[in-house]
């Protein structure tokens, strides 16, 4: 399963009963004792998982930036992908916490590329709609540890949709789907999802 990281600086959500991204710090030289420390530490990560896909905000580079590719090029491997993201905190903390849920269902190279999609839905989502008009929630839920009751809650509240994802190939469905239930100035155009 892939590893999902964010600087430790990014505010936590705690949406997601047992499943975060990891956190990590990033104010300080690679070259210091505690860059070091955390090349070897992604080190031995990918020699027990198949990657580790770190985020962070691209607005802000300067050590996060320098750390990982310091890393990734100290441990020559392309196992360790780094993703910048233009999204201010808490969404990118959201976006960090959806790709930590769903990294035991897809190949890690999937993982790497569902980030920067679900970043431009969001920010899509965020300038298309305003105020006066509520933005659709659609839930997604793998397995155990969701709850499913207060997904479905948020959703319908919302007008959105909620759904239980058993087989990971059916979330190229849903994005569909969802991609259908976007707000419409008539609700009674909406789809049924």
């Amino acid at each position: 399963m892939t590893l999902v990281m964010l600087p430790d600086d990014v505010p936590g959500l705690g949406v997601f009963r047992g499943v975060a991204a990891e956190r990590f710090r990033a104010g300080f030289s690679p070259l210091s004792d505690e860059g070091l420390e955390f090349t070897a530490r992604i080190g031995s990560t990918l020699a027990e998982r198949p990657a580790v896909l770190a985020l962070y905000p691209s607005w802000r580079p300067d050590a996060a930036g320098r750390l990982l590719r310091f890393a990734r090029a100290s441990l020559g491997t392309r196992r360790l992908a780094i993703v910048p993201l233009d999204l201010p905190p808490l969404a990118l903390s959201l976006v960090a916490h959806q790709l930590a849920f769903l990294a035991p269902y897809v190949e890690p190279g999937t993982l790497a590329t569902v980030a920067p999609r679900l970043a431009g839905l969001l920010v899509a989502g965020a300038r298309e709609y305003d105020a006066s008009r509520p933005v659709q929630v659609v839930g997604l839920w793998f397995g155990p540890g969701v709850d499913l009751g207060a997904l479905q809650r948020i959703a319908q509240a919302t007008g959105g949709a909620a759904y239980q994802i058993q087989d990971p190939r059916q979330i190229h469905q849903l994005f569909q789907r969802s991609a259908a239930l976007k707000i419409c100035d008539d609700p009674r155009q909406r789809p049924v999802g």
